[in-house]
């Protein structure tokens, strides 16, 4: 997988993430009281048995609301996926890719925005050194051909032979 296509999926990832998040806020506010609300006791101090069942019941409903958001969006990103099964997200490798791809956009919408601005900067990185090996590139043929020309004026080669070495030079650096 190149840059490219790792920094499309993880962009996807993150668009999926945010609109799981929106399908659990909404779900979420169905159910203030169990859901919505960190869980105290009778004097009012957080009830860690409760709030613990909570946050487990909250990541249970992130993970289902991923899997729901990926089965819906499924016909206008299974392209996107590496690996995707042709037979579609029905046959037994579809439905696993589903809940894979499902539990990856659970993670939030925050992390997937860090790991884009990480691929971002490794595509940026890569794209700096094609230009700076291109660059070292033309400057060595540049150093080369003015190396043929001081063979030539001081009579190391004779006019054909620099021409020939110039005219190889050359090509090569168009196939480059």
């Amino acid at each position: 997988m190149d840059i490219e296509q790792l920094s499309t999926l993880v962009a996807l990832l993150a668009a999926l993430s945010v609109a799981a998040e929106r399908l659990v806020d909404i779900v979420k506010n169905w159910f203030p009281a169990s859901l919505a609300e960190e869980q105290k006791d009778n004097e009012g101090k957080v009830d860690k048995k409760k709030e613990g069942l909570r946050k487990v019941k909250l990541q249970g409903l992130a993970i289902g609301a991923s899997i729901i958001t990926v089965i819906l969006a499924w016909p206008a990103i299974a392209g996107s996926v590496p690996g995707a099964p042709s037979g579609g997200w029905t046959s037994v490798p579809g439905v696993l890719t589903i809940v894979a791809v499902g539990i990856l956009v659970s993670g939030g919408s925050g992390f997937w925005n860090k790991i884009v601005g990480y691929v971002g900067a490794v595509r940026d990185v890569k794209k700096e050194d094609a230009e700076k090996t291109e660059a070292e590139q033309v400057q060595q043929n540049l150093q080369n051909l003015q190396d043929i020309h001081t063979a030539k004026e001081t009579g190391l080669i004779d006019d054909d032979t620099a021409k020939k070495k110039a005219a190889s030079l050359k090509a090569a650096s168009l196939l480059t």
